[in-house]
């Protein structure tokens, strides 16, 4: 089962940890990157640009981020793992050394859920 694990962090107004303690969160995301790879639990990681850099597109287009609130998607990753369970604990992996940002985990489906009264 594929599960999206997404991370979220403050807006670039919040104060940023020390540098010390980015560059140690940033090695140990790498460490979970390569265990998760090597277990071949890893599709794709990505770390994203901060919000203000996007675009928001609907029948227009501005610049920014669709969030209302100060926290925003920082990085996602998708893995291929065998049981809800270890999809959470993973989340639990990096919600901990992302200074206890939340993740959120979200199972991918390959169609569209079933509408209701379809």
């Amino acid at each position: 089962m594929k599960y999206l694990l997404q991370t979220f962090g403050a807006d670039e107004e919040q104060p940023s940890p020390a540098a010390d303690a980015m560059a140690r969160m940033i090695q140990q995301m790498k460490d979970i990157d390569v265990r998760l790879r090597s277990a071949g639990e890893l599709v794709v990681e990505q770390g994203l640009d901060a919000p203000g850099n996007g675009w928001v597109v609907t029948d227009s287009v501005r610049r920014g981020s669709h969030a209302r609130t100060a926290d925003s998607v920082q990085g996602f990753w998708i893995v291929d793992v065998d049981t809800e369970q270890r999809a959470l604990d993973i989340a639990r992996e990096i919600s901990s050394i992302a200074f206890g940002a939340p993740v959120e985990v979200r199972l991918c489906l390959d169609a569209p859920p079933p509408r209701d009264g379809a």
